[in-house]
């Protein structure tokens, strides 16, 4: 296994699975975590959040979550589906709660990402 690949499963990224949706090939996931840095989802939830539009919000986390299943990001990924659960049962006070443990496991990935 690659060295990048050992400090994303160090990190909590399910590499072995996120490998057989990529057919192991490594140079193909590589590409795509590298455009993970340029999906707006977080920063766009972030701005939504802070305006007060808790529906966009809660659609940019939504994609965020779909994103994060996809590549393997299961820290990203738990996050945002427990957030998500409190947006379907009315509770933005709980899933905004989870906003600054989503920016630090979000911005921890970026730094890794953008090492590889």
């Amino acid at each position: 296994m690659s060295h990048y690949l050992d400090k994303l499963s160090a990190s909590g990224v399910d590499v072995s699975g996120t490998m057989d949706r990529f057919m192991n090939n490594e140079d193909l996931y590589k590409r795509i975590l590298k455009k993970f840095l340029s999906d707006t989802s977080f920063a766009d939830a972030a701005k939504a959040k802070e305006e007060g539009r808790d529906e966009d919000a809660q659609m940019y986390i939504h994609t965020l979550k779909g994103v994060s299943a996809n590549l393997g990001l299961t820290p990203i990924f738990s996050i945002t589906d427990e957030m998500m659960q409190h947006f379907r049962d009315d509770n933005l006070e709980a899933a905004y709660g989870l906003f600054d443990s989503l920016k630090e496991a979000y911005n921890k990935f970026v730094a890794l990402i953008n090492e590889i």
